[in-house]
C-alpha cells in the first residue's frame, strides 16, 4: 500500500509549520495596526494542500496559505465616503459662521470687565444705538451744553466706528474664505493625484496571481474619505480593478490615470451678482464652465461666504445707509447756536456700514451741530428731539422696523442660521460616527480577538513540530534497521 511515506510526512509537516507561522506573522501585523484608523484587518486563507491518488483514495498533503483577504465592506465604505462629504459641508460652513459671530463682536465682544467677578458689559452694535439716541435725548434737555454736544460727537462716533468695524470684519472673513476655497482646490489636486499614483501602484503591483495589495487599498481608501472632506464624488472601479473618479459629472480619474485638474478663478459674470464680485470659484483645467461641486468643505465656503455672512453685511449696511439718511435730512433741517444754517451740512458722512462718519465739522466745533428748528432760538430742541425720536421711528426703507428691531432682526436671523447648521451638523456627525464604528466592528482590529488567534496558530506551530520531530525519530530508526 503506498502514501506519503516518512518523508512525504515530513514535507506535510514543513507546510503545516509555514502555514502556522505565516498565519501568527498576519496576525503580527494586524496587532501593529491597531492603532492605525484606516487599517482594515487581515486574514490567511487557508486550504487543504492537493493530494496524492492511493488505494484508499486521495490522500492530503495538510494545507498551504492561499491568499491574505482583507475584512472590508464595500458598500460601507462608500457610504462613509458619501457621508465624510456631507460632514465636511456642514463643518466648513459652521466654522466660518462661527467666525463671523465674533467678528461682528455683537455677541462675544467686551470692552469692560469688573475685575472682581469677572462679569463683562456687552458693547456690541446694538448696544451703541442706544447711547447715540440716549445723547441725543440728554442733548434735547439742554441744546446749549456743550458737553451734551460733545457727547452727542463721541456717541455718534462710536456708533460709526462699530459700524465700520463689523463691516470690515465681516468683509475680511469673506476674503479670508475666498482664500481658503484657494487652498482646498490646491488639496483637491494633491488627493487626486495621490489616487491617481497609489491606483497605478495597485494595479502594477496585483498582476498575474499575486494577490491584492491590501496596505495600498488602505491607503487609497483613506485618499477617498480625505477627498470626500472637500468635494463629493463618486468613483468605481473597473473589472479590471482600475480606478475611475467623477466630480459633478467631469472624469478626473480615467482608468487610474489623472485627466482633469481643479482650479480656482473668479466668476466669469460677476455683474449679475454684487456678492460674485472679486470671489473665487472652481471650474476644471479642460473645461471653461464652473464646477457645480454640491458637497464637501469648499461648497460650505462658498455657501457661507456668498450667502449668510454677505446677506448680514447687507443688512447691517442698510440699517447704517438708513440712520444716515435719517438723521442726515433731520439735521440740514435745522440750525446752529449761531442761528445759522448748512442746508448741506449732514451729521454723518459716508453712504454704509462701511465709511459711515460723523461729519468732521462736527467733530472740529460741536456747536455746528443744527439742533434748533428756528434761526432766532438756539436754545430751541424740536430738531435734536426728532433726531432722538428716531430710535423709536418704524423706518420705511426697515420694513417698518425700527433701527435697533431692523439690526436685531438681522443678527438673530444670523443666530439662527448658526443654530440650524450646528444642528445638522450634529445629526450628520451622529450618523457618521455610526457608520465608523459598524465599519470598526468589521474590519477593525480586536487585540483580545487576535490574542486569541496567536495562540491557536501557536499550538498548530507546537504540533506541526512535534510531528517533526516523531518523524525524524522514525527515520533514524530505520537506518538504524540497515546496519
Amino acid at each position: 500500500m503506498s502514501g506519503l511515506g516518512l518523508f512525504g510526512t515530513m514535507e506535510m509537516a514543513r507546510n503545516s509549520l509555514n502555514t502556522q507561522r505565516t498565519a501568527a506573522e498576519v496576525i503580527g501585523h494586524n496587532l501593529a495596526n491597531a492603532a492605525n484608523p484606516h487599517f482594515a484587518r487581515q486574514r490567511v486563507k487557508i486550504e487543504s494542500a492537493h493530494t496524492l491518488p492511493s488505494p484508499l483514495g486521495h490522500q492530503g498533503m495538510g494545507a498551504q496559505v492561499v491568499a491574505f483577504e482583507q475584512i472590508r465592506d464595500k458598500t460601507l465604505d462608500r457610504y462613509l465616503v458619501t457621508e465624510a462629504s456631507t460632514t465636511g459641508y456642514y463643518s466648513s460652513k459652521l466654522g466660518s459662521l462661527q467666525q463671523a459671530q465674533v467678528r461682528l463682536g455683537q455677541i462675544l465682544e467686551r470692552q469692560s470687565v469688573d475685575e472682581r467677578t469677572g462679569d463683562s458689559e456687552q458693547t456690541g452694535l446694538s448696544e451703541r444705538f442706544a447711547d447715540f439716541f440716549n445723547t441725543l435725548q440728554s442733548m434735547s434737555i439742554a441744546p446749549t451744553s456743550s458737553t451734551e454736544r460733545q457727547l452727542s460727537v463721541f456717541s455718534g462716533q462710536e456708533m460709526a466706528d462699530r459700524f465700520n468695524r463689523a463691516y470690515d470684519r465681516l468683509d475680511s472673513l469673506r476674503g479670508d474664505l475666498n482664500t481658503e476655497v484657494t487652498d482646498s482646490v490646491a488639496e483637491v489636486n494633491r488627493l487626486l493625484e495621490s489616487i491617481s499614483v497609489i491606483s497605478q501602484r495597485i494595479g502594477a503591483s496585483e498582476v498575474s496571481d499575486t494577490g491584492l495589495n491590501n496596505e495600498l487599498r488602505d491607503q487609497r481608501q483613506a485618499y477617498f474619505e480625505e477627498l470626500a472632506e472637500y468635494t463629493n464624488f463618486t468613483h468605481t472601479e473597473t473589472a479590471q480593478g482600475r480606478m475611475n473618479i467623477n466630480v459633478a459629472g467631469i472624469d478626473f480619474i480615467v482608468e487610474d490615470t489623472l485627466m482633469d485638474r481643479f482650479v480656482a478663478v473668479p466668476h466669469p459674470n460677476p455683474d449679475s451678482k454684487p456678492e460674485l464680485a472679486g470671489m473665487m470659484y472652481v471650474k476644471t483645467q479642460n473645461k471653461g464652465s464652473l464646477l457645480n461641486v454640491t458637497g464637501g468643505k469648499i461648497r460650505g465656503l462658498i455657501d457661507a461666504r456668498d450667502q449668510t455672512i454677505y446677506t448680514l453685511i447687507k443688512e447691517v449696511d442698510n440699517v447704517a445707509a438708513n440712520v444716515i439718511s435719517e438723521v442726515n435730512t433731520l439735521h440740514k433741517a435745522g440750525y446752529n447756536l449761531a442761528g445759522g444754517k448748512d442746508a448741506t451740512l449732514g451729521f454723518f458722512t459716508g453712504t454704509g456700514a462701511k465709511d459711515i462718519k460723523v461729519h468732521q465739522t462736527l467733530v472740529d466745533d460741536p456747536y455746528k451741530i443744527q439742533a434748533s428748528g428756528f434761526a432766532d432760538a438756539p436754545g430751541d430742541n424740536s430738531v435734536v428731539l426728532q433726531m432722538a425720536q428716531l430710535a423709536t421711528k418704524s423706518i420705511a426703507n426697515l420694513k417698518g422696523l425700527t433701527f435697533s428691531e431692523s439690526y436685531n432682526t438681522g443678527v438673530a436671523k444670523f443666530g439662527q442660521d448658526i443654530s440650524n447648521v450646528e444642528t445638522q451638523l450634529q445629526a450628520q456627525e451622529a450618523v457618521q460616527k455610526l457608520l465608523l464604528k459598524q465599519r470598526d466592528s468589521i474590519s477593525g482590529v480586536s487585540i483580545d480577538e487576535e490574542v486569541a488567534g496567536l495562540m491557536i496558530y501557536q499550538r498548530g506551530f507546537q504540533a506541526s513540530a512535534r510531528l517533526l520531530t516523531v518523524i525524524d525519530s522514525l527515520i533514524e530508526d530505520v537506518l538504524s534497521l540497515q546496519r
